[in-house]
């Protein structure tokens, strides 16, 4: 309060970056720390593992910013013979130093019409920002466990499912825009968020569609509580 406002054009960070990976059981791997190959429905004994790290120095490397940035992401799916399979991914983060928003931890919101596995659906683009975060996305499908016993659905060979997603973290007093300045809708997250539903997937071999309810902070501007969103992909 009482500070000045110093605008500046453009800022810039220069450093190193190093993403690891391990797969069992898989030979194509692709470098990059977020890639929807890795989610595709594939059975393997152990989690599929990620760590990206990144570093920033003035000093070094002609930086505009001072930061280090860890992420850790595990995500596995896992067979329940005749109660389906089980997906889960889970992901934790830190960044160090005091850096504008874009370099902070932003999680995915999804205002688009087609819903998104990687997203929250019920949470708007740049809605919350974090400096350590730990996200949590898990998925039971039951294949036909309950579809096959309802007549007439049952030759429609529908299968359903139910999600929960999560996403908990806070924010550091020097990375709370007191620094670098947040945009107007963006703020920081001192809880959780969550979302929650079900839904049902294989309609006419490509369609799936999600029934998504929104469980916190359902009082902030410009959000939906309830949607319901489609999206297409081939499943037998």
């Amino acid at each position: 309060e009482g500070g000045v406002d110093t605008p500046v054009s453009s800022f810039n960070a220069a450093g190193v970056g190093v993403t690891l990976k391990f797969n069992y059981q898989k030979i194509d791997m692709n470098g990059k720390f977020y890639n929807k190959e890795d989610a595709k429905l594939v059975y393997r004994k152990f989690p599929d593992l990620a760590i990206e790290w990144q570093w920033a120095d003035r000093n070094l490397f002609n930086s505009g910013l001072n930061f280090t940035k860890l992420n850790v992401q595990l995500r596995q799916n896992v067979r329940l013979q005749k109660l389906g399979y089980l997906q889960y991914s889970i992901e934790a983060g830190k960044t160090w130093g005091t850096v504008p928003y874009p370099y902070l931890n932003i999680p995915f919101g999804n205002q688009l019409i087609l819903h998104d596995d990687e997203a929250f659906n019920l949470m708007n683009f740049l809605e919350y920002a974090c400096d350590r975060f730990v996200t949590v996305h898990v998925q039971q499908h039951v294949g036909g466990l309950l579809m096959d016993r309802i007549p007439l659905l049952n030759k429609l060979k529908w299968r359903n499912f139910v999600f929960a997603r999560a996403y908990w973290g806070d924010i550091t007093a020097a990375n709370n825009g007191e620094i670098y300045r947040f945009p107007d809708n963006l703020r920081a997250l001192t809880y959780g968020y969550y979302e929650a539903g079900f839904g049902i997937e294989n309609i006419f071999k490509i369609a799936r569609v999600d029934f998504s309810w929104r469980l916190t902070d359902k009082n902030a501007p410009d959000v939906y509580t309830f949607i319901v969103k489609p999206s297409f992909r081939f499943s037998f």
